[in-house]
C-alpha cells in the first residue's frame, strides 16, 4: 500500500505469464504442424503404422526444427525407401535371399567409412560415394545397385543424397529387426560435394582393424568391436564382388546376435582359399589357419611377386579374385562349385573374414567380443551408439577439409573436437575466433 506499481515491476510480474503463453503457443503450433503432416501422409494412403515408422527414424529435435515442406520431403523419401525394401526386390542373384536391406546398410557404412577424424574430411557428409571416382573404388564393388536405387528414388526430390543414404541405412536396420532404433535416429542437413572422391579409406578385410577404427574414426575399442560385429550380422559376400563367398549368419535379413557366439564359442573353423573365375564358378582349397600360432604377420600375407595361388594351380586358369576366409558347419572336398550354390546340405555357407578373427584373437579386442557373445542386449546398445557416431561424424562442419566454404565474410571455419568421435565445425567471426585461440 502506498508503493507505486512501477513499469519495471509490472513487466517482471507479467514476464513468467508471457513466457508460459509463448511456450504454449509454440507447442500448439508444433502440434498442429504434426497433425498437418500426418494428415498429408494419410491422404497419400500411408497407414498410421508406416507414419510412426517414418517418424521413428529421425531425431525429434532435428525433425521438429524443419519447415513443413522439408518435413514432408524427408518423410516421403523415407517412405519410398520403405517401399523399396518391402517390395523384396533382389539386390544380387548369387545369394540365398531376396532383399535390399543388407546392401543399403553396407552402402551407408561405406559412405560413412571414408571419414578421417584427423582432418575432418570424408564421411557421409558430402555424399561422395555417389561420385563415379569413389563408387568405382574396388572397395565399393557391387554397391552400385543400392546407389542407383537411391538416385532413382530422389529423381524429383530435393532431399540430399547424403542424407537419403543415411535414411536408407536406418530403414534397413528397422526392417532387419535391430532392437535399439532409439539409438540411431538421424539428424540431417548433410551436403553433397560433386567433385570429390575418397578412395582407399575403408578397412582392409585382411588386416587388424584396430588402429584404423581408433585413429581414423575416433571410436573406442569396445565400439569398433560392436560396429564390425553388428555390420556383419547381416547380408552375404559374393565372390565376383569381393573375392569372398558366403554369409556371416544363418539369417542374413535379421538381427539375431549370432555373429559373436558363433565365432567365439566354436573351434571347428576351417580356412580356405576362395578363387572366383570368369564363368562365375568358385573354387575352394583348404589352407592352414593363419591364426594357428596365436598371431599373424600382416606383411607376410601379401604374396611374393610371381607366386601362384593354390586355386590357380588346380584350375589351370588365372582367377579373377582369390581371398582367404574361415568357414564352419559346411566342410566339403576341395573343388570347383557354382557361385550361389555352395556345397552345403542346407545351402548356407557361414564364413568369417580375417578382420573378424582379429576381434577374437587380438588381446585388446577379445574381451569385448566375449562380452558381446554373452550379453546380446549390450551388444545392440554399443552397436547403435557406434553406428550413429560414425554416420554423424563431421555432420556440422562448415566446409570440406576445414576450408571456410560457405562462411560469411569476416568469419573463419573453427573446428572443435568433443572427444567422442564427433568433429564439429562452425563459422566463427574474427572477435570470437581470437577468443577461441
Amino acid at each position: 500500500k502506498g508503493i507505486p506499481l512501477t513499469m519495471p515491476f509490472r513487466f517482471h510480474y507479467f514476464l513468467p505469464c508471457m513466457f508460459l503463453q509463448l511456450l504454449a503457443l509454440s507447442k500448439e503450433v508444433k502440434l498442429k504442424d504434426s497433425q498437418d503432416i500426418t494428415a498429408h501422409l494419410l491422404s497419400q494412403s500411408l497407414s498410421r503404422e508406416r507414419i510412426r515408422e517414418i517418424r521413428s527414424l529421425f531425431s525429434p529435435k532435428w525433425f521438429n526444427s524443419l519447415s513443413r515442406t522439408k518435413k514432408l520431403m524427408y518423410a516421403e523419401t523415407a517412405n519410398a525407401i520403405f517401399e523399396l525394401v518391402d517390395s523384396r526386390k533382389d539386390s544380387n542373384p548369387d545369394d540365398t535371399y531376396n532383399g535390399f536391406e543388407p546392401l543399403l546398410l553396407r552402402a551407408s557404412f561405406h559412405s560413412a567409412g571414408t571419414f578421417e577424424k584427423r582432418d575432418s574430411t570424408g564421411g557421409s557428409n558430402g555424399g561422395t560415394i555417389f561420385n563415379r571416382g569413389e563408387l568405382e573404388d574396388p572397395q565399393n564393388s557391387c554397391i552400385e545397385p543400392a546407389i542407383l536405387e537411391i538416385e532413382d528414388i530422389l529423381n524429383n526430390s530435393e532431399t540430399p543424397k547424403s542424407d537419403a543414404l543415411v535414411i536408407a541405412g536406418l530403414v534397413a536396420l528397422k526392417r532387419m529387426n535391430f532392437p535399439r532404433m532409439d539409438l540411431v535416429r538421424m539428424s540431417g542437413g548433410r551436403k553433397c560435394f560433386q567433385k570429390l572422391a575418397y578412395r582407399d579409406r575403408l578397412p582392409n578385410p585382411d588386416f587388424n582393424p584396430k588402429e584404423q577404427f581408433l585413429h581414423q574414426y575416433g571410436l573406442t575399442k569396445r565400439e569398433l568391436v560392436a560396429l564390425i560385429g553388428g555390420g556383419h550380422e547381416f547380408g552375404a559376400l559374393h565372390g565376383k564382388c569381393s573375392g569372398y563367398e558366403g554369409q556371416w549368419t544363418p539369417n542374413p535379413l535379421s538381427w539375431d546376435a549370432e555373429f559373436f557366439p558363433d565365432m567365439m564359442n566354436n573351434d571347428d573353423w576351417k580356412w580356405y582359399e576362395v578363387c572366383t573365375f570368369k564363368n562365375n564358378s568358385i573354387q575352394f582349397v583348404q589352407v592352414e589357419d593363419p591364426f594357428a600360432s596365436g598371431s599373424i604377420n600382416e606383411e607376410e600375407e601379401e604374396e611374393e611377386e610371381g607366386e601362384e595361388d593354390a586355386c590357380a594351380i588346380q584350375n589351370n586358369e588365372i582367377p579373377l579374385l582369390c581371398e582367404e576366409q574361415a568357414m564352419r558347419g559346411c566342410h566339403f572336398e576341395d573343388g570347383l562349385y557354382q557361385a550361389g550354390t555352395p556345397p552345403c546340405n542346407d545351402g548356407t555357407l557361414i564364413m568369417r573374414l580375417k578382420s573378424d578373427f582379429f576381434l577374437r584373437e587380438d588381446p585388446d579386442l577379445r574381451p569385448h567380443a566375449i562380452e558381446f557373445a554373452n550379453y546380446p542386449d549390450t551388444f545392440a546398445e554399443v552397436f547403435g551408439i557406434a553406428y550413429h557416431k560414425l554416420t554423424h561424424s563431421a555432420l556440422n562442419r562448415c566446409g570440406v577439409s576445414g576450408n571456410p566454404e560457405g562462411c560469411p565474410h569476416g568469419s573463419r571455419c573453427q573446428r572443435t573436437d568433443n572427444g567422442g568421435g564427433y568433429v564439429l565445425e562452425e563459422c566463427a567471426f574474427a572477435k570470437r575466433f581470437r577468443q577461441l585461440h
